[in-house]
C-alpha cells in the first residue's frame, strides 16, 4: 500500500530551486524552474506549477508522465548529491502512487481558476479603458459646454429661452445687465452658474486622475447638458448642489411647465427633466 504522506527535505535546504537554465540543459520538465524542493514531494503543488506553465491541455497524463520522468532524470543528475537523489527517487514515487485521477482533478480546477482569474483581469482592464474614454469624452463636451457658457456671460450669444415654442424673428438687442433682468432670470442664471461650477469641480477630479462615484458622473451628464433634474433626490445627487432651496426651485419649475405630481404609484419613478439653458450656442 502506497504511503499517502509526502518525502521530507532531509540534509539539504528545502528552498532549493532550479534553474531555467538547467532545467533546459538536463530537459527537465519546466514545471521544476524555480519551484521549492519541498514541493517536489506535493502533487497538488506540481499540479498547480503544471497548470501555470502547460495551461489547458488535451492529455493531463502527459504531463504527470514528464513530472515523473523529470524526477527519475534529477535522480540520476545528483548521484554526488545523496540527499537530493533520495528525495527525488522518494518524489517519483510518491507521485506514482498518487491517484491519476485526482491529479487530472486538481490540475483542471486549477486551470479553470486561472482562466477565471484572467478573464477578471480582462474584465477590469476593458471597463478601465471604457471610463477612461468615458471621461474622455465628458471632459472634451465640459470643455465645449464651458466654452459656451463664457461666451454667453461675455455676452457673445444667448441661449434660446426653452419655454418659447417658436424662434423669434426680432433682432438681437444689447445683453441684458443685471439691474434689466427680472427676477425669474436672475434665479435661472444662478441655477445654470451652480450647475456649471458643479461640472468644473468633478471635470477637475478627472483631470487629477481620481475616481469619480456614479453620482458625481451623473451630476456632470446633467450639467454637460444643462438639465435640472427634478426627482433624484438621493443624498449625493443634484438636490444636494441647492441645499435647502431645492424644494422652492422645483415647486417653481413645476409651476412654470404645469408639472403636476398626483396620485404616483410608490413603485413607479415619475422621470420629470426641467431644462434650464439649452446650453450649446451652435
Amino acid at each position: 500500500m502506497p504511503n499517502n504522506r509526502a518525502p521530507k527535505c532531509n540534509g539539504f535546504n528545502p528552498n532549493f530551486t532550479l534553474s531555467a537554465r538547467t532545467c533546459i540543459r538536463y530537459k527537465i520538465d519546466s514545471v521544476f524552474v524555480d519551484l521549492p524542493a519541498k514541493d517536489w514531494g506535493e502533487p497538488k503543488r506540481l499540479a498547480e506549477a503544471a497548470a501555470r506553465v502547460h495551461g489547458r491541455v488535451d492529455d493531463v497524463s502527459k504531463i504527470r508522465n514528464s513530472i515523473i520522468r523529470s524526477l527519475k532524470d534529477l535522480v540520476m543528475q545528483h548521484t554526488q548529491q545523496m540527499s537530493i537523489e533520495k528525495y527525488s527517487s522518494d518524489c517519483r514515487d510518491h507521485l506514482k502512487g498518487y491517484s491519476l485521477g485526482q491529479f487530472k482533478d486538481d490540475y483542471i480546477a486549477i486551470v479553470r481558476q486561472q482562466e477565471e482569474l484572467k478573464l477578471r483581469q480582462q474584465n477590469e482592464q476593458l471597463k478601465r479603458i471604457v471610463h477612461l474614454k468615458s471621461d474622455n469624452l465628458a471632459i472634451s463636451m465640459v470643455n465645449d459646454s464651458l466654452d459656451s457658457f463664457g461666451n454667453t456671460e461675455n455676452g457673445t450669444t444667448r441661449p434660446p429661452d426653452p419655454t418659447r415654442l417658436e424662434p423669434s424673428e426680432k433682432p438681437e438687442t444689447e445683453p441684458e445687465t443685471e439691474d434689466e433682468m427680472t427676477t425669474e432670470e436672475k434665479e435661472e442664471k444662478d441655477i445654470w452658474s451652480r450647475l456649471r461650477i458643479s461640472a468644473e469641480q468633478i471635470l477637475a477630479k478627472i483631470k487629477s486622475g481620481e475616481e469619480i462615484s456614479v453620482s458625481d458622473r451623473k451630476i456632470m451628464s446633467s450639467g454637460i447638458s444643462c438639465i435640472l433634474d427634478l426627482v433624484d433626490l438621493n443624498p449625493d445627487g443634484q438636490a444636494a448642489i441647492f441645499g435647502d432651496e431645492f424644494e422652492n426651485i422645483k415647486a417653481k419649475n413645476l409651476t412654470r411647465y404645469k408639472m403636476q405630481m398626483t396620485s404616483i404609484m410608490p413603485e413607479l419613478t415619475l422621470q420629470i427633466i426641467s431644462m434650464v439653458k439649452s446650453g450649446y450656442s451652435g
